[in-house]
Formats: structure tokens, C-alpha cells, sequence
């Protein structure tokens, strides 16, 4: 088996900043991001039947994925000073993104020989493709008013627009507030500064909103051919039934946190607490196969809750003439709670997930085992399908240590975690139970008696002993994905002003950088890497003869002008 995934991308941006007097300033930004992806996916042709069906024949599949995303910024500033006291900012702007998906698999199968194995070649060919296009307009607003400069507060208002609700969709208007008060400025904080060098307090509470992808609130068709007369014609099939009332997600989030700085501000924490609710959650509404549509429609479902806690600890452990050493450390946590489904029965929600009130979303369900009976040759699994473990992780930290020497060359390792969440190993079962092709499954030795009957059954309800499919028993194979991974090292040279002077005058600044990302991942899950996914969507964390996470050298070259 061959798979391989060749990325291409180019960015570019343009900015202007033109300032007609000291008070009022005006950015302009302009820039486009092209990417295309092409995987390959290619099945050898083989006579030993190792993947079953037409596969053994030679299959090679290919996707391409393009992107085009065009973006325009606009930000104006007025700031006034009121005396010796006060301060106001004034910020306005606008935002325009336009984005273009397009798509196209082809699919070959059953190959002559291996040596010809382009698409074409094959004796059954497929394909088909899909466009996307979606407009977002922005206008926003805000004011900070400003006291000794060491008490803020700011107000604002953004009024969003999305060609993904039609032109008669009403605008979206997302107001906040929020302030901040450098409390170690003051007088009476003074005695305090000796072991609490700075303190910043902070407080904020606004609206944010998500939209669906384009075309997901209309009805549409499916293409799909049809013979009567002998002649091929086509035709189509209801596709999804769309929504005309669907309506963007709003939540409401309220964060506050400290900025504080001790030994010389050698040691500095930052700490937020969040807490944000949303309401008419997007998601996939099930509806009975009877109606005759291939899609589900998106419906505006319930509430969710997202509560944790942000910390990070920088330090400057050394700080010598030619010697450097920083150490940052950051660890959050999530709670993360389907609160309401607004009078819906719970349903599934992505490969085994499920959304079922008081879990998290997308909770991974299965029929769980209560008892292994190695005598009767049987397992006992619950009667109905019960939460396995988390989708989202609820802690995730990292840590990342940088040592510069002699001012020019910097050294940087970033260690990070995940805790307390699970994936579907699809691979592991499809193999076990579906292809019946691994060894675990044909060699009756490789497991012990008890392990081999909690994976491959037979399995009997709780209640009454009748027979449980597989299917619904996965129990074994949603898996901890908890993992600590070393995600980069790398080393970066500046280059002195002495040298840089021999190259010109024109040079303001050159750098070179060799990077290694994703260098060694420790995890007891027994797929590829904790970190694919098979699946599209957010409600999915699923290994299926997924690749894992490749490792990348980078070699890096910057020049200032």
C-alpha cells in the first residue's frame, strides 16, 4: 500500500498605513492564501486476496483540494488626550473575506499490472468534485477610554454579514465590554512591589457567533442517472432538505483573569477563567430515512457550556552576557457540556459519538461490557449504548525551553500534552472484525482467553441474554488517546551586523532557521497517532488507515529589506 500527500501553499499580503495627522491613523490590508493538496491513495494489485472484494485487482484513488481565500482590512484610529488624565481611543474598521473550496477524487480499479497504474488504467473508473463559495462582511467598532493610563475600559460592537444565510438574512450584531486596571500602579499597592512587581487585573464579557458553510441552509439535489428506454439520462435525487430558518450560533462568554510579575519581573503568570454558553448550536438534525433525502439538515439545537482555566509561568531561569535561558510553561483545562438538546431525543453525532445531554459533545458511546464469562463462552455488554470517553481533551499543557547563546543563535525545544480523551481505532476493528485479516484475530494463542472474548464476543444483552451484534459493542476499540509529544526543535542563527554590512546597506536583518517538527510521540494508543482523524467534521476523532502526523525538516531562510 502507497499513500502520500503532496501540499502546496502561497500566502501574501500587502499593508499601507497612511496617517494624516498625529491623532488619526488609517491601515490598509490586502492579501490572498492559495493552497492545493493532492493524496494519493494506491492498493497494489495482488493474487493473495489481502484486502478483499475488487480492491485485490489494483485500486488508486486521488483528491485534490483547493483553496483560495481573499481577505481586505481596513482599521481607522482616532486618540484624543483630555487633559493629564484621560486618554480615548477610537477604532473602527472593516473586513472582507471571500473564500473558494473546490474538490475533485478520481478512482481506478482493477489494474493489468502494477507498473500501469495511473487512474485511467483502471478497468472501473469514478469521480466527481464539488464547489464552495462564501462571502463574510465585517464592520466593527470601539472605545477605550483610558485613566492615568492605568485603568481601561472598552465597549464595542461588531455587525457581521455571511452569503451563507441570503441576502435577506438580518445582520448579526455582536457587542462587549471589558476593562483592565494595573493595580500595582497605585499608591497603596506600593508596599506590595517588593514581592509582586506588577499586577494587571482583567475583565471582559461580549458575543461571538459561527455560520454554517455555504449552501447549508438550502434545499438541494443530488445528481444521479436513470434508465428507461435503454438510454442513459440523467437525473437527480433529494439531496438535503435544508433549512430556511437556520440561524447562526450565538454564545455569550465571560473571561477574567491576572497579568502578574515577580523577582525583577524574572518570573511572570498570566491566569484566565472562562466561561462561555452558547445557544442555537448548528448541528446535523436526524430525520426519518422515509422522507427520502441523503443528508441530514442542519438545525439550531439546544446550548452548550465551555468552562476552564488558562495558566502560563514564564521565567528567565539565566541571564548572562552570552547566555539566555527561558522557560515558558502553559497548561488549560475544558469542560465541556451539551447542557440542552431542546426537547430532541439524543441521536448520533460523528463515527461513534453521540449527543446526549449532560455529556460532552460527541461523547464516544458503545454497548460497554459488564462481565467477561470465559467458561460460557460469552460477554455480557449493556443494554443500551453508554458514554465511553471525551471527545475534546480536558487538559492540555505544554512547555517550551529556549536557550540563546551569544546573542546570535537560538535553541528551542516545545514539549506538549493532551489529557483525557479517546479515539476510535476503526483500523483496529475493521481488521478484527470486518476483514478478519489481523493476527490478533487468526492466531487463537495471541490473546489471552479473556481479552480475546471482550473484543471479538459473542456478545448477549444485560437484560435477557439475546445476541448482540458487534457493531455495537466497540467498546475495546475506543481507546485513550492521552499523549505527550515532542512538537519541534529547532535552531536559528542571526546573522551579525558585521556580516550583514558586506551584503549591503540595503539588508536590515538576516536569520536562518533548521526546524524538526513532530520529533517523538510517547502514547499507550495502539493506532497510528492519537492526533488523525479519518473523518471531516468536528464531531469525529477517528483512525482509519489514517496516516499519521508526518515528521517535517524545515530549512528557512529570512532577509529584511
Amino acid at each position: 500500500m502507497y499513500r502520500q500527500l503532496l501540499s502546496k501553499r502561497v500566502t501574501s499580503s500587502i499593508t499601507a498605513n497612511y496617517a494624516p495627522t498625529d491623532w488619526f491613523t488609517n491601515r490598509f490590508t490586502g492579501g490572498l492564501d492559495f493552497a492545493n493538496d493532492l493524496q494519493t491513495s494506491f492498493f497494489p494489485r495482488n493474487d493473495s486476496l489481502w484486502y478483499g472484494g475488487l480492491t485485490d485487482g489494483g485500486s488508486n484513488a486521488q483528491t485534490s483540494r483547493g483553496a483560495e481565500r481573499y481577505t481586505f482590512d481596513y482599521l481607522g484610529n482616532m486618540k484624543k488626550q483630555w487633559g493629564s488624565d484621560w486618554e480615548t481611543n477610537f477604532s473602527f474598521g472593516l473586513q472582507v473575506i471571500s473564500t473558494r473550496n473546490t474538490n475533485l477524487n478520481a478512482t481506478g480499479i482493477g489494474f493489468v499490472t502494477n507498473a500501469n497504474n495511473s487512474i485511467g488504467s483502471g478497468s472501473q473508473t469514478t469521480g466527481g468534485g464539488g464547489f464552495t463559495e462564501q462571502r463574510q462582511y465585517g464592520y466593527l467598532g470601539q472605545l477605550q477610554i483610558g485613566n492615568q493610563n492605568k485603568r481601561f475600559l472598552q465597549v464595542g460592537v461588531r455587525i457581521d454579514r455571511n452569503s451563507s444565510f441570503g441576502d435577506q438574512a438580518p445582520s448579526f450584531v455582536l457587542p462587549k465590554i471589558g476593562g483592565s486596571w494595573a493595580i500595582s500602579e497605585e499608591g497603596f499597592f506600593s508596599p506590595l512591589t517588593r514581592f509582586v512587581n506588577t499586577l494587571r487585573l482583567r475583565a471582559a464579557y461580549g458575543t461571538t457567533g459561527r455560520s454554517p458553510n455555504p449552501g447549508d441552509a438550502l434545499t438541494t439535489l443530488a445528481a444521479a442517472s436513470y434508465n428507461i428506454t435503454g438510454t442513459t439520462l440523467a437525473g437527480a435525487v433529494l439531496g438535503n432538505p435544508g433549512n430556511i430558518d437556520l440561524k447562526p450560533e450565538r454564545g455569550t462568554e465571560f473571561e477574567a483573569g491576572l497579568d502578574a510579575g515577580f523577582f525583577d519581573n524574572k518570573v511572570s503568570t498570566e491566569l484566565t477563567f472562562f466561561r462561555k454558553t452558547t445557544q442555537d448550536l448548528i448541528i446535523a438534525r436526524p430525520i426519518p430515512p422515509s422522507l427520502g433525502f441523503n443528508a441530514n439538515p442542519l438545525a439550531n439545537l439546544g446550548s452548550v457550556l465551555n468552562q476552564g482555566v488558562e495558566v502560563a509561568v514564564n521565567v528567565t531561569a539565566v541571564n548572562k552576557r552570552n547566555v539566555r535561558w527561558d522557560v515558558r510553561g502553559a497548561a488549560n483545562t475544558l469542560r465541556n457540556e451539551l447542557t440542552s438538546l431542546g426537547g430532541i431525543s439524543p441521536f448520533g453525532l460523528g463515527g461513534v459519538g453521540r449527543a446526549l445531554e449532560g455529556q460532552q459533545l460527541g461523547v464516544m458511546v458503545a454497548k460497554r461490557v459488564r462481565s467477561v464469562d470465559a467458561a460460557a463462552n460469552r460477554v455480557v455488554v449493556s443494554d443500551t449504548l453508554e458514554p465511553v470517553g471525551n471527545l475534546f481533551p480536558t487538559l492540555e499543557w505544554n512547555i517550551t525551553n529556549t536557550l540563546t547563546l551569544f546573542k546570535n543563535l537560538r535553541i528551542a525545544a516545545l514539549l506538549d500534552a493532551k489529557r483525557d480523551f479517546v479515539v476510535y481505532n476503526n483500523t483496529r476493528f475493521f481488521r478484527e472484525t470486518q476483514l478478519v485479516r489481523s493476527n490478533l484475530r487468526l492466531d487463537p494463542t495471541a490473546l489471552p482467553a479473556e481479552e480475546r472474548l471482550r473484543r471479538f464476543g459473542p456478545f448477549v444483552s444485560e437484560a435477557n441474554g439475546s445476541a448482540v451484534p458487534v457493531n455495537d459493542a466497540r467498546e475495546p476499540y475506543i481507546e485513550r488517546g492521552d499523549f505527550v509529544r515532542l512538537r519541534e526543535l529547532s535552531a536559528t542563527y542571526d546573522v551579525p551586523r558585521s556580516l550583514m554590512d558586506k551584503l549591503g546597506k540595503r539588508v536590515q536583518g538576516a536569520s536562518v532557521t533548521l526546524a524538526f517538527q513532530n520529533v517523538r510521540l510517547w502514547t499507550n494508543f495502539s493506532g497510528a497517532d492519537p492526533e488523525v482523524n479519518a473523518q471531516t467534521g468536528a464531531f469525529s476523532r477517528e483512525d482509519f488507515l489514517t496516516a499519521p502526523l508526518p515528521r517535517r525538516s524545515v530549512l528557512r531562510f529570512n532577509l529584511n529589506f
